[in-house]
């Protein structure tokens, strides 16, 4: 199967040049690590086309500047692991192919990023069903729990789990 795989190296000298659309204005500031992540807001395509702004490590604004996957992308651990709060003031009628353009820009400008494309090779496992069905079955120590645990809260607001569940929560669901 081919993949398309982007070399990156953050060098602080020789990076490629500016070419192509820009930012009218961008910021791209360090920020403390105790800061929290926010993904991308903003931008071609949403209810506030030109503004656009995130809370990220280095490694997520390459991503969202070349539209792929974490996987996609060789030689990450050259990438520093500093947060960035990015924000920039996109031209009116920006298509998102542009706005990624503009990330990339501002990331060679401000970075001296240095990539290149490359297409490889790369093994493809597939776990398919055999003949004849799958041989799997059901435990017969315990039924299948299928229904949805049921949480209560404390007097404080706190929610008090079932016994058993171990449920962890992620960013700032309900």
């Amino acid at each position: 199967m081919r993949r398309i795989v982007l070399v990156l190296t953050l060098a602080p000298v020789f990076g490629q040049s500016v070419e192509g659309p820009v930012f009218e204005v961008a910021s791209l500031k360090k920020v403390a690590e105790d800061y929290h992540f926010s993904e991308l807001t903003g931008g071609p395509g949403t209810s506030s086309p030109t503004r656009a702004s995130m809370h990220w490590g280095v490694e997520v604004l390459l991503r969202e500047a070349f539209g792929l996957p974490s996987y996609a992308f060789i030689n990450t651990n050259k990438i520093p692991n500093d947060e960035y709060d990015f924000a920039a003031v996109v031209p009116a009628g920006a298509t998102k192919a542009e706005f990624r353009a503009m990330l990339r820009n501002l990331l060679i400008e401000r970075f001296h990023l240095r990539y290149h494309r490359e297409t490889r090779e790369l093994p493809l496992y597939e776990l398919r069903v055999a003949p004849g069905g799958p041989k799997l079955k059901p435990t017969a120590n315990e039924p299948a729990d299928t229904s949805a645990p049921s949480f209560t809260r404390t007097a404080d607001g706190y929610l008090t789990f079932p016994r058993g569940v171990n449920t962890p929560f992620w960013w700032n669901g309900p």
